[in-house]
C-alpha cells in the first residue's frame, strides 16, 4: 500500500478542509466568477498597455493574464529585469509572476479595487524607473 502514498504521509485533518473547501467551491457560479475576473484582468490590461505591455493575439481566458513587453519596451524588459520587478513589487505586497517572457497576474474572486490600482500603479512606477522618465506614453 505504501507505493500508493505518493511519498506522502497521512493527515486525517486535510480530509475536512478538503470537505469544505468543495462545499464552498460547489456554491459559486462559476460562470459569474469568470464574468467577475475578466472584468479585472480586462481592466488591469487596459490600464497597462499604455505602459507598453501587451498580452499575445488570440483567445484569452478570464482568470489569467500574461502581460508582455511590446515592441517599443521589449530590449528593456528582459525577462531578467523583469523578475527584479516582480522582487520590488512583493516588498510592496504586491504579488505576480515571470512567466514564459510575461508578467502572469491571477486576480483571486476577492481582489479589490485599490489592488488593482496598486498593481497598475507599482508597475507604471517600476516600468518608468527603467526608462529614466524619458518616456512618452503610448
Amino acid at each position: 500500500a505504501a507505493r500508493f502514498d505518493s511519498g506522502g504521509k497521512k493527515n486525517p485533518i486535510l480530509l475536512p478542509m478538503i470537505l469544505e473547501g468543495l462545499k464552498h467551491v460547489n456554491t459559486l457560479d462559476v460562470p459569474d466568477c469568470q464574468k467577475n475576473l475578466k472584468s479585472m484582468t480586462d481592466q488591469i490590461l487596459d490600464r497597462t498597455s499604455r505602459l507598453g505591455l501587451t498580452v499575445q493575439p488570440g483567445p484569452r481566458v478570464g482568470h489569467i493574464l500574461g502581460l508582455r513587453p511590446n515592441d517599443s519596451i521589449k530590449q528593456l524588459l528582459t525577462p531578467a529585469t523583469m523578475l527584479k520587478i516582480v522582487e520590488n513589487l512583493k516588498r510592496q505586497h504586491i504579488f505576480l509572476a515571470v512567466r514564459c517572457g510575461a508578467f502572469r497576474i491571477a486576480p483571486y474572486l476577492n481582489t479589490t479595487q485599490d489592488e488593482i490600482d496598486r498593481l497598475v500603479k507599482g508597475l507604471e512606477k517600476e516600468i518608468l524607473n527603467l526608462l529614466d522618465g524619458d518616456w512618452v506614453m503610448i
